[in-house]
């Protein structure tokens, strides 16, 4: 049965098949936590709460310690992968076979149900850099930037896929996706969360931007920043700057 292993400062803890939860200080000694006979899938960690949630095809745990578990309620599905989005705030999940097909939570303890955008076999979920990215056994991937609205993607083959991972080579932000059927298939994207900002108007005049999601994705080379005001006289001028594929969380401040 596979086995799932999250790892953070002090501990990781591993799931798997029968029950299993088994925790580690050190990676080479394990204790087990054993916990009811169900079949688990997936573990996150969410540092911000200091907590970790495990699913199965029926049930959820979570846990502050790795060690002490303790149930939740939530929607019916075949629940096998789930990913903490850091500066969301949200745990999201999602499901391989059932109506419902995906679900969210502020605190891994109430959940509510959600969808994705097409009916498939959902495979893993991950979150990095402001986006959910969300896998499916074809060619059908899935983004959110919120855990909650979900935008269809085409990969360019069609797999089992069941894997995805995010990394930054050459400070440009990847996808990585290999399949299960496969171990020499692979696929990747350079898909990122969109930028979002919001404007300070004053005396009919646009005075300053205020940067509230940077974005990501970038390659090297930064966006164009692009301002339309009808009442500007003066065009205003801007600078965006890009690290490890993201646009610096700066507001742009101009005069004009």
């Amino acid at each position: 049965f596979p086995v799932t292993i999250y790892g953070v400062l002090d501990k990781f803890v591993a799931v798997g098949g029968a029950g299993a939860i088994m925790y580690s200080t050190d990676g080479l000694t394990w204790t087990s936590s054993t916990v009811g006979i169900a079949n688990w899938f997936s573990v996150a960690y969410s540092p911000e709460l200091s907590r970790y949630v495990v699913l199965s095809d029926s049930a959820a745990l979570y846990s502050s310690d790795g060690i002490n578990w303790l149930n939740t309620s939530q929607p019916l599905g075949d629940w096998r992968g789930i990913s903490w989005g850091k500066e969301l705030g949200i745990f999201t999940a999602l499901s391989r076979t059932q109506t419902i097909r995906s679900m969210y939570s502020f605190d891994g303890i109430t959940w509510y149900s959600s969808a994705l955008p097409v009916s498939s076999v959902w495979t893993d979920i991950t979150y990095a850099q402001g986006l959910f990215f969300a896998v499916a056994n074809s060619n059908i991937a899935a983004t959110s930037q919120d855990g909650l609205d979900w935008t269809r993607r085409t990969l360019s083959s069609n797999a089992a896929w069941s894997s995805v991972a995010f990394g930054n080579p050459g400070s440009q932000g990847i996808w990585s996706i290999i399949a299960s059927s496969n171990s020499a298939l692979s696929n990747y994207t350079f898909v990122g969360a969109k930028a979002f900002g919001r404007a300070v108007v004053a005396n009919n005049k646009i005075s300053q931007i205020k940067i509230w999601e940077p974005g990501s994705g970038y390659n090297n080379t930064a966006p164009t920043v692009t301002i339309t005001d009808p009442n500007a006289i003066v065009a205003a001028t801007t600078q965006a700057r890009t690290g490890t594929g993201v646009i610096g969380n700066q507001d742009l401040y101009f005069t004009i």
